[in-house]
C-alpha cells in the first residue's frame, strides 16, 4: 500500500474523530472555550460561548503613535470592527539580540504589552502574527537584522541593509519545498525562532488565549507561505511549518494555529497537521479600477477552497479591494471605492465567516523600517487616513460593521445553502506530478463550472475528496463532478463509491471517470461541457456576449437537473430598470451576470445575499427562495430594487423575540430589539421596502416609520404585520437616533404590548478607574407585585458581563435599582458600553432598551493650539507635546489655552501646578467646562530653541500632566532643533525661519518629508522624501537592487544619519549630517551633508561632500527630491526649464539642460519651487513625472579616484516669480 493511500485513510479517520461533528457541537480543542466549534459539521469561530463573525482590521502598532492607539480603537469599534489582527515583528521588539522590548522601555510604539490590555478591555477577539517572518512591506520582513548578518542566511549584505525580505521567504512563493528545506538546515534560524516564541508565548500571549478565557483566537505560522497555487507544498513544506507548530506549542499555544496563503493549491491539506489555512485576497487592477462581475470566479474561488477545511473556519485574513502605494509616488493606484463592498459581500455570500481588512487605516513607517518598494506614508487609500478621517472605502465597511455589529452571531453560525456540491478534484491528483499547466487547466475548469452554475442560479459549495469526510458529501442530493485525465485517487473513488450507494446524484462532466462501479449506475450522469464559453477575465467578454454563448445550453442543463429532482434555492426574475424587453432567461430564472444571489441559513432562519455589478442601472427583482424554516416551501420576494454597484443581505424568518418573527423583507436588517412591548427594527433601504413581520396579536399601540406614523397592515388570519418603508427625508424618533442613523437607514417601531413592566438604563456614562452607580428604573403598571431577578448586562465588544439582584415592586409604583460596576484603569478613553437590563418573573421576561455609556475619564483636558504637519495635501498628524510660537517678534512671551472638563456626576476640585506659577483651584461642577489661557515668558536672550512647558493637574485622586513645548523663534532669525515630530521614537531635525520649516528625518536617511512654506502653509516635498541621496550604479551581483529585476527606490533611504546641530539659533541655522555608507559598488562611501538656512531668506543650500573608498570608475552620486507637483488636490501641474514650459503628464520624463543650472515649478497659490545648481557639478538632470507627484533626480559628475567629490544644491520655495529667481540665482548661489 503505497504511502499517500495510508495518509488518505489515516486523514478520513482523523477528520470524522477529531473535528467532525454531528448534529450537536465539537470543539476542535480539549475544552469548551476552544475558539473554533464543529456545529452541524460546519466549523465557526466563538469567543465567550458565542459564535462570531470576525470582522477585523489589521493594526499597525508600529506605524502608528503610541498616544493614538486608544483613539484608532476607538475608531474601529465604532466602523463595527470586532477582531484585530496583529503582526508582532521579531526586529522591532528585539532590536538587538538578547534586547528585548514589550513594554515600550526603547520606543514608546513597543509597548504591545499595554496594547494588548487596551485591546482585551475593549472586547476585540485578537489574531497575532508572530512571524518568525511577517513581511508586511516591513524591514526585512521584520526578521532581525543582526540574525541575518550571520554566514548561515546567504544575504547579500546591500540587500539587508535596504531591508529586502529572507532570500528563502522569496523562494517559497515558488518552490515551497525547496526553500523548506534550507529553512530546516538552518540550525541558527530554528534556535533562535523557537527562543522568539517562547518570549511571545510567555510574555504576551499564553494567559490572553481564548482557552483560557481571553480574546486570542488564532496564532499564524510565519507569513505568505504556500502561496500561488502552482506551488507544490509537499512532505518538506509541511516538516516545517509542523516544526515552528511544535515550537509555539510546546511555548503553550492552545489556540488553533494556521498560515495564510494566496491561492493554495490544497486549502485543506494542513488538516492532518492541526494546521488551518486562512486566505488573502487583493483587487487586480488590471486594466480597470472597478471590480466585475467576472471577478466573481476568484473571489468565489478563494472562499470555496477556504472551505473545503473540515474544521477550520473560512477566513480572508488579509483583504484589501485595491493596493499600497509605492516607494516613488504619494499615493495609491486609486480603485473604484465600491469595489469594497462588493467584493466583501460575495464573499460572505458565499459562506465566508472572518474577514480581515487590510488594513482599515493608513500610517506611517517609524524611521528606518522601510523597504525600497513601500512608501514612507503607508498608503493603500483606505477607509480612514492618517487622521482618522473617512475616506469613500469607509461607506462599505460602515455598511459591513453595522450588519455584523446587530446580526454578527447569526452571520457567524451561518453557512451557504447550496443547491450542487462540486468537487474540486485537484486534491486527489498526484501532486508531485501537477506542471503549472495542469494546475491551471484543473483550477481554470473548476472556475468556469462554477461561473456556469451561477449564470443559472444554482448555487455550489466545493468538496476535496481527500480531506473531508463522506459526511460532507451527503449534506448535497447531487454532486457534480468535474473529470480530467488524471487519475483520482483511492479515497477519492471509495468516497464518491460510497456517497453514490447512499443515495447520492453523482453528475460528471464532460465525461464520466473510469471507474467500474459507476458503469450503467442508475445514480450516475454524464452532463457535456457546457460551461466552455464562461469567460474569467473581466471585459473581455460583453455581456449580451455571454447571455447568447450559454442560453441554449444553460436551458438543457437546469432542466436535466430538475428532472433529478435538484431545485433551484432561489430563482430571480431580473430585469435592468426601465428595461422592456424580456431578459433571458435559464427555466423561470433570468441570466444577468451583473447579478448574483446566495442563501446563508442556521436552523431555520437565514439571509438572501444580493449583489448587483452593474456600474450604471439599477436591477428590479422578483425573488422566489426556499424557506429556511422549511424547503418545501417558497418565500416570494417581489418589486424589490437594488442600486447599481450595491449589495444587500436580506433577512428570512430572522427572530426578534420569541413571539415575533421577521418572516422577509426587501431591506437590509442592521439591528433589531424587543424592549418596554416595543418592536424596533432599523434597516438599510435605500429604495422603497416591505418589513413582513409574523406577530401572534396585532399591535397594540402605533406603528411609526422614521418617527411619523407608519404605512402598514396586519393580516388577522395569518398573524402577518406587513409594514412598507418609504424613501424620503427621515425623521429620526428620539435624540439617540439622530446621531446614530446614517444614510439610507430607516427605523420601525411598533407598539406590540402595552401595561406590562417597562425597564430603562439610566446611566450614559461610565468612569474610568472608579466604582460606578448604573441605574435601572423599573416601574410596574400592573395590579399585581412583581418579584424578581433584575439582571444587568454590560457589554464590552464581544464580552458580556452580568450583575443581578432580586427585586420586588408594588402594584402601580416604579422603583430605581443601582447597580455598582467598577471600570478598570486600563479602559480605553472614549469606548462604549451598551447596557441592557432584564427583569425575570416565573417564566417571563422582560427587556430594556439598550442604552449606550460612553467611558471617560473623570477629568480630562485638551490644549490649544493644536500643532500638526502637513503629511500630503489631503493628510496631517498631529504633534504631541504641541510646538507653541512665541506671540510677540521679541519671542518674549508665548500662549496657550488649556480646557478643562469634568466628566463625572459628582463636582470636583481640580489644582494646576506649573513651573511658573500655582493657579487658585477651580471647582467645576458637573458636566463644566473651564477654558484657562496660560502665558510663557522667555528669559531674556535666552539662547535654548525649544523650552519645554507642563502643568500638572489633580483632582486629588487622579494626576495627570499637560506638556507643551515653546519655541523661541524671534522674528528675524533662524533656529534648529531635534524633536520627534511624528513620534515614532526618533528623534526629527526642525530646521525654520519666518518664511520655512524643513524636517528632517536622520534615522531615514536623512529624507526630508517636509519642505513647508509658511506663509501658505503647503509641503512641497511629499513622503517619497526630499534631500534623498543614492549612487547611480549599483551592485549587479544583487538581483534585489538590479532596477530591471527588482522594483525599489534605492539609496540610503532607510540608514541611520548622524547628526549635529553647528548652529542652533542666530543669524542662520547650520545642521550636518553623515552617514558612512558600506555598500556603495564596488566598494564604500561617506556622505555628509550641511545644511544652512538663513535668517530672512526664503531658501536653504545643501552643500555636499562624499568621499569615496576604493575604486570607483563611472561611479556617481546622485540626490533625488520628490515634489509635490501632480498631487490630484492641487492644480499646480507646470514646470519651467531652461527649454521652456513643460505640463505635467504622468509617466512621463524630461532630460533638463544641466547647463542652465535650474528648474522651476511655480504654484497654483502664487509661490514658487525652484531647484538651483552650479551648472560645472552636475552630469544629468531629470524629472520624472509619476502619476501622482514628480521625482527630481540629479547625477552629479562621476568620482574622481581618491578623491572627494563637493557640490551645492538650494532648494528655494517662496514667493518669487520664476522671472525674478533667474535674475536673481547666480547671486544666491554664492549667498
Amino acid at each position: 500500500m503505497s504511502q499517500r493511500t495510508l495518509t488518505s485513510i489515516f486523514l478520513l479517520v482523523f477528520t470524522m474523530s477529531a473535528w467532525m461533528g454531528g448534529s450537536s457541537a465539537q470543539n476542535v480543542g480539549s475544552n469548551e472555550k476552544h475558539p473554533i466549534q464543529v456545529i452541524d459539521s460546519y466549523p465557526q469561530f466563538q469567543l465567550h460561548g458565542r459564535p462570531f463573525f470576525a470582522h477585523s482590521a489589521a493594526f499597525f502598532y508600529n506605524r502608528i503613535p503610541r498616544d493614538e492607539w486608544g483613539d484608532t480603537l476607538v475608531k474601529l469599534k465604532e466602523m463595527g470592527i470586532n477582531t484585530i489582527d496583529l503582526y508582532i515583528a521579531w526586529n522591532w521588539h528585539e532590536p538587538g539580540e538578547g534586547k528585548l522590548d514589550f513594554d515600550g522601555a526603547t520606543n514608546p510604539r513597543r509597548d504591545v504589552r499595554t496594547l494588548l490590555g487596551m485591546i482585551d478591555e475593549m472586547g476585540f477577539a485578537i489574531i497575532a502574527r508572530p512571524g518568525p517572518v511577517i513581511l508586511n512591506e516591513w524591514r526585512n520582513g521584520g526578521y532581525p537584522d543582526w540574525l541575518l548578518s550571520r554566514p548561515e542566511f546567504e544575504m547579500n549584505e546591500a540587500a539587508r541593509r535596504d531591508g529586502h525580505y529572507p532570500p528563502l521567504s522569496g523562494l517559497g512563493a515558488s518552490n515551497s519545498e525547496e526553500a523548506s528545506r534550507r529553512w530546516l538546515a538552518n540550525e541558527t534560524h530554528l534556535s533562535y525562532t523557537r527562543k522568539w516564541f517562547d518570549e511571545v508565548m510567555k510574555n504576551l500571549l499564553i494567559e490572553r488565549q481564548a482557552t483560557r478565557g481571553g480574546p486570542l483566537i488564532a496564532i499564524q505560522l510565519d507569513d505568505d507561505q504556500a502561496i500561488n497555487r502552482a506551488n507544490y507544498n509537499g512532505p518538506r513544506f509541511w516538516s516545517y511549518m509542523n516544526r515552528l507548530a511544535d515550537y509555539l506549542r510546546e511555548a503553550g499555544a492552545e489556540v488553533p494555529l494556521y498560515i495564510n496563503p494566496t491561492d493554495m493549491r490544497v486549502s485543506a491539506a494542513g488538516t492532518p497537521h492541526r494546521i488551518g489555512a486562512m486566505g488573502q485576497w487583493y483587487f487586480n487592477f488590471g486594466s480597470d479600477a472597478a471590480l466585475r462581475w467576472e471577478d466573481s470566479s476568484t473571489l468565489q474561488f478563494f472562499t470555496e477552497t477556504l472551505k473545503t477545511q473540515p474544521g477550520f473556519p473560512p477566513m480572508i485574513i488579509e483583504y484589501q479591494a485595491g493596493w499600497y502605494g509605492t516607494g516613488d509616488d504619494t499615493y495609491a493606484k486609486t480603485a473604484d471605492p465600491t469595489n469594497t463592498l462588493l467584493s466583501s459581500r460575495l464573499m460572505i455570500g458565499h459562506g465566508l465567516r472572518g474577514l480581515n481588512y487590510f488594513p482599515v487605516q493608513d500610517t506611517i513607517y517609524p524611521a528606518g523600517y522601510e523597504v525600497p518598494w513601500a512608501n514612507h506614508y503607508y498608503s493603500w487609500e483606505s477607509a480612514l487616513n492618517l487622521s482618522l478621517e473617512e475616506r469613500p472605502r469607509a461607506s462599505a465597511l460602515h455598511r459591513n460593521g453595522r450588519l455584523i455589529d446587530g446580526l454578527g452571531t447569526e452571520l457567524g453560525a451561518a453557512h451557504k445553502a447550496a443547491d450542487l456540491g462540486l468537487v474540486y478534484p485537484i486534491s486527489s491528483f498526484e501532486q508531485t506530478k501537477l506542471t503549472r499547466e495542469d494546475v491551471m487547466r484543473i483550477s481554470n475548469t473548476q472556475m468556469q463550472i462554477q461561473q456556469f452554475c451561477r449564470l443559472n442560479q444554482m448555487t455550489v459549495e466545493y468538496l476535496d475528496l481527500e480531506y473531508q469526510p463522506l459526511d460532507h458529501l451527503k449534506r448535497h442530493k447531487a454532486i457534480l463532478l468535474p473529470v480530467f485525465d488524471n487519475d483520482l485517487s483511492q479515497t477519492a473513488v471509495k468516497k464518491l463509491i460510497e456517497y453514490v450507494n447512499a443515495g447520492g446524484i453523482l453528475i460528471c462532466t464532460p465525461a464520466a471517470p473510469q471507474v467500474a462501479e459507476f458503469r450503467d449506475h442508475t445514480r450516475v450522469f454524464v452532463v457535456p461541457d457546457f460551461w466552455r464559453n464562461v469567460p474569467l477575465e473581466p471585459a473581455k467578454t460583453g455581456r449580451e456576449e455571454v447571455i447568447s454563448a450559454i442560453q441554449e445550453s444553460s436551458v438543457e442543463f437546469v432542466s436535466r437537473l430538475a428532472r433529478l429532482g435538484i431545485t433551484r434555492r432561489i430563482k430571480a426574475r431580473v430585469s435592468r430598470l426601465g428595461e422592456t424587453r424580456l431578459p433571458a432567461s435559464s427555466v423561470g430564472a433570468t441570466i444577468e451576470p451583473e447579478f448574483e444571489a446566495t442563501q446563508l441559513v442556521y436552523g431555520k432562519s437565514g439571509f438572501l445575499s444580493l449583489v448587483n455589478f452593474d456600474q450604471k442601472n439599477s436591477l428590479s427583482l422578483s425573488l422566489n427562495v426556499s424557506d429556511p424554516a422549511d424547503s418545501t416551501r417558497r418565500i416570494e420576494l417581489s418589486a424589490l430594487q437594488l442600486r447599481p454597484r450595491d449589495a444587500m443581505m436580506l433577512p428570512l424568518r430572522l427572530p426578534v423575540s420569541d413571539a415575533v418573527i421577521i418572516e422577509y423583507a426587501t431591506a437590509e436588517l442592521v439591528r433589531r430589539q424587543y424592549a418596554n412591548g416595543k418592536v424596533s427594527l432599523r434597516f438599510y433601504a435605500p429604495d422603497p421596502a416591505e418589513v413582513v413581520i409574523s406577530l401572534p396579536h396585532a399591535p397594540q399601540g402605533a406603528v411609526t416609520v422614521d418617527g411619523t406614523p407608519g404605512t402598514f397592515k396586519y393580516d388577522d388570519q395569518a398573524k402577518r404585520l406587513t409594514v412598507s418603508i418609504a424613501t424620503g427625508a427621515t425623521k429620526p424618533s428620539d435624540k439617540a437616533l439622530e446621531t446614530d442613523r446614517r444614510k439610507g437607514e430607516h427605523d420601525i417601531e411598533i407598539i406590540y404590548e402595552k401595561n406590562i413592566p417597562q425597564i430603562d438604563v439610566k446611566t450614559d456614562r461610565l468612569i474610568i478607574g472608579y466604582e460606578n452607580d448604573i441605574a435601572v428604573a423599573v416601574s410596574n403598571p400592573t395590579a399585581q407585585p412583581l418579584r424578581g431577578s433584575l439582571k444587568l448586562t454590560v457589554r464590552r465588544g464581544l464580552k458580556r458581563e452580568m450583575l443581578s439582584q432580586d427585586i420586588e415592586i408594588k402594584p402601580s409604583s416604579s422603583q430605581t435599582a443601582v447597580f455598582k460596576y467598577t471600570l478598570s484603569e486600563k479602559a480605553v478613553e472614549f469606548d462604549l458600553a451598551p447596557l441592557a437590563a432584564e427583569l425575570v418573573i416565573a417564566d417571563r421576561k422582560y427587556r430594556s432598551p439598550e442604552m449606550i455609556a460612553e467611558l471617560r475619564k473623570r477629568f480630562e483636558w485638551v490644549l490649544y493650539p493644536k500643532a500638526t504637519w502637513p503629511v500630503r495635501a489631503d493628510t496631517a498628524q498631529a504633534i504631541q507635546p504641541p510646538l507653541v510660537y512665541p506671540s510677540d517678534d521679541a519671542a518674549t512671551e508665548a500662549k496657550f489655552n488649556l480646557l478643562l472638563a469634568n466628566n463625572s456626576a459628582k463636582p470636583i476640585t481640580l489644582t494646576r501646578v506649573s513651573t511658573l506659577v500655582t493657579s487658585f483651584p477651580l471647582r467645576l461642577g458637573p458636566d463644566e467646562e473651564y477654558l484657562g489661557q496660560y502665558t510663557y515668558n522667555f528669559s531674556p536672550g535666552t539662547k535654548s530653541v525649544i523650552n519645554p512647558f507642563s502643568v500638572t493637574i489633580s483632582d486629588g485622586e487622579k494626576t495627570e500632566v499637560a506638556r507643551v513645548n515653546f519655541i523661541a523663534l524671534r522674528k528675524g532669525e533662524a533656529v534648529a532643533f531635534t524633536y520627534d515630530i511624528d513620534r515614532d521614537g526618533f528623534e526629527d531635525v526642525v530646521i525654520e525661519n519666518d518664511f520655512l520649516r524643513l524636517i528632517i528625518s536622520p534615522d531615514a536617511g536623512g529624507r526630508s518629508f517636509a519642505l513647508i512654506n509658511k506663509i501658505t502653509g503647503k509641503n512641497i516635498f511629499t513622503s517619497v522624501g526630499g534631500l534623498r541621496d543614492r549612487f547611480a550604479l549599483l551592485d549587479p551581483s544583487d538581483p534585489t537592487r538590479n532596477p530591471r529585476r527588482k522594483r525599489g527606490m534605492y539609496g540610503t533611504f532607510n540608514r541611520p544619519y548622524s547628526i549635529e546641530i553647528v548652529q542652533g539659533m542666530g543669524d542662520r541655522a547650520v545642521v550636518r549630517l553623515a552617514y558612512d555608507a558600506p555598500d556603495v559598488w564596488p566598494g564604500s562611501a561617506r556622505i555628509e551633508r550641511e545644511i544652512v538656512l538663513k535668517a530672512r531668506e526664503e531658501f536653504f543650500t545643501v552643500d555636499y561632500r562624499v568621499i569615496p573608498q576604493g575604486k570607483f570608475d563611472g561611479q556617481a552620486f546622485v540626490a533625488s527630491g520628490s515634489i509635490a507637483v501632480g498631487d490630484p488636490s492641487d492644480s499646480s501641474r507646470r514646470f519651467e526649464t531652461a527649454d521652456g514650459v513643460a505640463d505635467f503628464a504622468a509617466g512621463k520624463t524630461i532630460k533638463l539642460d544641466v547647463k542652465s543650472g535650474y528648474l522651476f515649478a511655480p504654484l497654483a497659490d502664487k509661490t514658487t519651487f525652484a531647484l538651483i545648481w552650479r551648472p560645472a557639478e552636475v552630469a544629468e538632470a531629470t524629472i520624472e513625472m509619476k502619476e501622482f507627484s514628480s521625482l527630481l533626480n540629479l547625477k552629479f559628475t562621476p568620482f574622481t579616484a581618491g578623491s572627494a567629490f563637493s557640490s551645492r544644491l538650494l532648494f528655494y520655495f517662496g514667493s518669487a516669480t520664476p522671472e525674478r529667481l533667474r535674475s536673481e540665482m547666480e547671486g544666491m548661489r554664492g549667498r
